[in-house]
């Protein structure tokens, strides 16, 4: 999906280690972003080598622009400490581009 957006908080980058389908040790690396939508706000992620990429390069999102971003999301289910199964949605920045400030005019309407 695409949305028109700001970005509220840049987080920095983060690294964990988790176990694959498959029993290997991986990485996951991870830049989150807080975006602000209309009146929704969402956590969303730049992950892999994108995200190295904007902690290596010294990319900063400037909350004075919009954003369009193209995000995915991932249905996750998994069993907590206390042995209860849980449910989230996690949302990933696929591409993210600046569209400027102020944002992008609506489409004009159709006069009558």
């Amino acid at each position: 999906m695409e949305i028109i957006c700001r970005i509220i908080k840049q987080h920095p980058l983060q690294q964990r280690s988790y176990t694959d389908r498959n029993g290997q040790q991986q990485t996951f690396v991870g830049v989150g972003l807080s975006l602000a939508s209309g009146t929704d706000t969402l956590y969303a992620e730049i992950t892999g080598d994108q995200a190295r990429r904007v902690a290596t390069d010294g990319i900063t999102y400037s909350q004075d622009f919009y954003y369009k971003a193209d995000l995915s999301a991932k249905a996750e289910k998994w069993t907590d400490k206390d042995g209860q199964e849980r449910y989230g949605t996690r949302m990933y920045i696929n591409k993210i581009a600046v569209l400027g400030n102020p944002p992008p005019a609506p489409p004009e309407g159709r006069g009558d």
